[in-house]
């Protein structure tokens, strides 16, 4: 992987309006865009948690997505349901899914990719963005599952499944970097060439958890935009079955 100039981009958020999965006195669950901060960052204020304060004054977001990456994020509206949540993530309770189209087409139906990682320092320097890397020596561990769902021989493209294991940072597009198998449209970890506007095809559809309240589960699921037209129904291959997936869409 080498980093290039090409990775000081501005940085430019869309414009469009925050969209609302599920709300209620304690929690917030939004469909985050692809291009938007989940938090603000060191060069802009503008991101979805304060779009969000706009109109849901003192929501906080309990895990994160990378800037690229689009889909669901779980925020608390109080302590009390800020500290319950926060304890399900440190105890990995929750599950997650992500769908991801990878450049090639990958022959096993399933597997796990367990590569350690670190922060890169010397890419890092090169780019605005948290750059990683596998290490062997001194990386933290990291794990991710993944499932094909879908092969276009004819394009030379696979859609997977993902489900991390851990959270590290950027962990699923390094792991299928890794892998050879680099997430299309992606500027940090794939081939994507300098002149590439399109966004990066890494969607988080999937997110299970229990309510801080009343402790019952909570399955949100939201379509990934990249797979419009493809007759690609996602919510088959989620834990719970269609219809309990349905029940907070």
């Amino acid at each position: 992987m080498m980093i290039t100039g090409k990775q000081h981009y501005t940085y430019n958020p869309p414009d469009t309006p925050p969209k609302i999965i599920y709300v209620d006195e304690d929690i917030l669950v939004a469909d985050k865009p692809s291009g938007l901060l989940t938090v603000p960052g060191k060069h802009s204020d503008d991101s979805l948690t304060l779009r969000l304060r706009e109109m849901y004054p003192g929501v906080n977001p309990v895990h994160r997505l990378d800037t690229s990456t689009s889909g669901i994020i779980l925020f608390s509206r109080n302590k009390s349901a800020n500290a319950v949540l926060s304890e399900q993530f440190r105890n990995r309770i929750p599950r997650k899914r992500y769908v991801a189209v990878c450049e090639g087409v990958i022959k096993e139906n399933s597997g796990a990719l367990a590569y350690p990682m670190s922060r890169d320092w010397t890419q890092a320097a090169l780019t605005s963005a948290p750059i990683h890397r596998v290490d062997y020596a001194e990386g933290r561990k990291a794990l991710t599952f993944f499932r094909v769902i879908h092969r276009d021989i004819a394009r030379k493209i696979t859609v997977v499944m993902l489900e991390p294991h851990t959270g590290r940072t950027h962990q699923l597009r390094l792991h299928l970097q890794t892998f050879g198998y680099p997430i299309c449209n992606d500027r940090l970890y794939g081939n994507a060439d300098d002149e590439c506007t399109a966004r990066l095809e890494l969607h988080s559809c999937y997110l299970s958890f229990y309510h801080p309240k009343d402790g019952r589960k909570m399955a949100l699921y939201a379509p990934a935009d990249f797979l419009e037209g493809t007759g690609i129904d996602l919510r088959l291959y989620l834990p719970e079955s269609r219809m309990e997936a349905d029940q907070y869409c």
